[in-house]
């Protein structure tokens, strides 16, 4: 669909081009084919090259191409150097953290700690090069935190484009100059210091993204008008208006929806009342959101008239007697907030209210969105073609068909800035990309901590196995007394070498099975989390109770077996719990290459990928999940066949495999924006409209309960009907790849 749309778009650009000896723009003809005539003028040869000759006289021209140019030079070009810089802070930040979780998995030595902490103190002194190297003309610093205000002019006013402390990173230079990595204990402490670094950094470039997108859309309104006003000729004035209309309500119209989907996603990433700690960051949005509307509405005019500040010279003239005002306060923006959930609903409904309120208008004024069926605007370009050719004496037609491809050009600007934007959200899959990378090695390392737990309780549940052999063949009458000394002796050798494996099962001198209180961490691409809880696999009390047993005489061997099979049940369970922990991870390490590599492939090919990638990233986390999904369609089968006791140990792997749909639901994002669990700013623009939610509360699967056969049958049934949903997602995914 996106490539034919492009194809689509070349082929109106070329078009556009032939006929650039009269490429201008007009009303578009209405949709009925028949009332295709009435839209043409019919002109008397004497008045017809009058009537055809109407131009804008307007200085207006020379200000919107100073408007262009300032842009260019007072506020891009500053943004270029200071996006850049952040850019390049970012890597170095990202290095850092992979630096501080390598020391905070435990497994290093005091040398590498040493090297490490070199390497670390390298990078925060590169940091700072790097800014104290973000210069506009040599002497303004962009992002040292010194305010200084970049103008340029909009229709001979003169307006903010960046105040440098917007783009301050003194916060961030404190922070990292606090921490360091020298020891296992100082790199803990420091990732969470460095993950708020990347969430500050983060919010710099959105704001230098805010400021950018907002030039730019000045920048192209200006563009737009100024070719409106410097044609040559259109039947009315009103042509004119008419087509500045469109341009400025279809500007303002995207302003509205970026806010509404910045909105949106905020929405959905915060279910409690409060914004999480973004309120500044709303509040930016807020701001910018009316800053761009309102110069949008100084631009959107002719000769020197505003169109959508109230009543003007054209309301009568040209609208029909009405009088358009779309200033925030008008469209009952003026008092936005967003510092809560509620508030953030009620915000994201005016903005459908505001956008409802320009699609009427442009209804109204008959200048409904040409993009929205582009195949229609062609084929009122052929009928007007065939017209000329009936009718070569008028003189005005050659200029309404031009006006149409025009139309369908200024309606694509759309496509055109999307194009544009995905330079800037590419530019995120590279910070994705260590993510991901940091995440996989991370997760192995937690995955190494369980398998050497796993050995040592499967080497003790051998052992076990072994006493509880002994106990049989004491509680047997025909040995003697003396044949169980001999029994007990072996006995006992195997409970000292439980103890033992028990005691020095250690990873990097913590203890695994011992009940330590040192948490064995591992950082997923969401944010830190347990990777091993020595609490969960604490065998001392079995242990303990094993030392008591003893098989010398018969009685005592046969008070022992119900123990000893207590004891296999409970480290069952145990190893049960660890299995499914480590399956979890191998998921986990399995889905964080995927993405990793999907990511690498759109930082080496840029933003010709990127469209590709989202797609991509989104099938891989549905597949990720078919597959958690099949194993518990599985699990929940054999449970309804099973006995309770071997039910509560399959439920141990259902918690986990919830987990991990979770997990890649969260995962599975770019740049914060959530793929598969519910909204997405990606919706319209690659997902065709649909927002998928593949969260296990969405599927109706969270609480599904195997431990019971009642439970089993249930979680069959709601399993079922989520494998089906998750199948029905992924074909539509794949549809949109075709």
């Amino acid at each position: 669909m996106w490539k034919k749309r492009c194809f689509t778009i070349l082929l109106v650009s070329v078009a556009t081009i032939m006929f650039s000896s009269c490429s201008s723009t007009i009303r578009s003809l209405q949709t009925n084919d028949d009332d295709v005539t009435k839209k043409i003028p019919k002109v008397s040869d004497s008045d017809k090259d009058t009537v055809c000759s109407t131009s804008v006289s307007s200085p207006s021209s020379d200000l919107l191409q100073k408007t262009v140019d300032e842009v260019n030079s007072s506020c891009l070009a500053p943004l270029q150097i200071a996006e850049e810089k952040l850019s390049a802070v970012a890597d170095i930040t990202q290095r850092m953290r992979e630096l501080a979780v390598q020391g905070s998995n435990g497994i290093m030595s005091p040398e590498d700690f040493q090297s490490l902490n070199s390497e670390f103190v390298s990078l925060v002194t590169e940091i700072n090069s790097n800014i104290s190297a973000a210069l506009y003309n040599e002497n303004i610093p962009l992002l040292s935190g010194d305010p200084v205000e970049l103008k340029y002019t909009l229709l001979g006013s003169s307006v903010t484009c960046i105040n440098t402390a917007q783009l301050s990173t003194a916060e961030i230079t404190a922070d990292l100059a606090s921490i360091s990595i020298s020891d296992q204990s100082s790199a803990q402490s420091s990732v969470p210091v460095i993950e708020e670094v990347i969430t500050k950094l983060g919010r710099l470039r959105s704001i230098a993204g805010f400021i950018r997108n907002r030039a730019e859309q000045d920048q192209n309104l200006a563009s737009n008008l100024q070719v409106i006003i410097n044609l040559p000729a259109a039947p009315s004035i009103c042509e004119f208006v008419y087509l500045a209309a469109r341009v400025g309500i279809e500007s303002i119209e995207r302003i509205l929806d970026t806010a509404r989907q910045n909105f949106a996603y905020f929405g959905q990433l915060n279910t409690d009342t409060t914004v999480d700690g973004y309120e500044d960051y709303m509040a930016m949005v807020i701001a910018e959101l009316k800053t761009s509307i309102n110069h949008a509405l100084v631009l959107s005019n002719i000769d020197g008239v505003p169109l959508f500040q109230g009543d003007n010279k054209y309301t009568n003239s040209c609208f029909d007697g009405k009088a358009y005002d779309f200033r925030p306060s008008a469209l009952d923006l003026s008092n936005l907030s967003a510092s809560t959930q509620v508030q953030i609903i009620a915000t994201v409904q005016k903005l459908d209210t505001a956008i409802a309120t320009l699609e009427a208008t442009k209804i109204e004024l008959g200048i409904s969105d040409a993009d929205a069926d582009i195949a229609a605007v062609m084929d009122k370009y052929a009928l007007l073609e065939a017209y000329q050719i009936e009718h070569p004496e008028d003189t005005c037609t050659a200029f309404n068909m031009n006006i149409e491809l025009m139309v369908l050009s200024i309606a694509n600007g759309k496509v055109i800035k999307r194009d544009k934007e995905l330079s800037t959200l590419n530019k995120m899959t590279d910070p994705l990309y260590n993510n991901l990378n940091t995440s996989v090695q991370s997760v192995y390392d937690c995955i190494s901590v369980q398998q050497t737990a796993e050995g040592a309780l499967a080497g003790i549940m051998d052992m076990i196995q072994r006493q509880r052999e002994l106990a049989i063949q004491s509680a047997n009458g025909i040995y003697t007394d003396g044949d169980r000394f001999y029994i007990q002796t072996e006995f006992a050798d195997l409970i000292n070498n439980i103890i033992m494996t028990k005691d020095d099962t250690k990873f990097n001198d913590k203890v695994l099975l011992n009940g330590g209180n040192d948490l064995f961490k591992y950082f997923s691409n969401k944010e830190p989390a347990t990777c091993f809880n020595p609490q969960e696999f604490d065998i001392g009390d079995i242990t303990a109770v094993l030392q008591t047993l003893s098989v010398a005489t018969k009685a005592g061997a046969e008070a022992s077996l119900p123990i000893i099979d207590q004891a296999l049940q409970e480290l069952t369970a145990i190893r049960a719990q660890a299995g499914a922990y480590q399956n979890r991870l191998e998921s986990e390490a399995s889905l964080y290459q995927s993405l990793s590599e999907i990511a690498m492939m759109s930082v080496a090919s840029g933003p010709a990928y990127f469209d590709l990638s989202v797609i991509d990233m989104a099938k891989v986390g549905v597949s990720a999940i078919q597959s958690a999904l099949q194993r518990m369609v599985e699990l929940a089968a054999q449970a309804a066949m099973m006995e309770d006791p071997d039910r509560v140990i399959m439920q141990k792997e259902i918690v986990e495999l919830l987990k991990f749909i979770d997990i890649a639901n969260t995962t599975v994002r770019i740049n914060r924006n959530a793929l598969i669990s519910g909204y997405s700013v990606f919706k319209d623009t690659y997902f065709a409209g649909n927002s998928f939610d593949l969260r296990t509360s969405t599927l109706g699967i969270h609480a599904i309960d195997i431990s019971t056969a009642v439970g089993a049958a249930e979680a069959s049934t709601l399993l079922d009907a989520a494998s089906s949903e998750v199948a029905s997602t992924m074909a539509v995914l794949e549809n949109l790849t075709l």
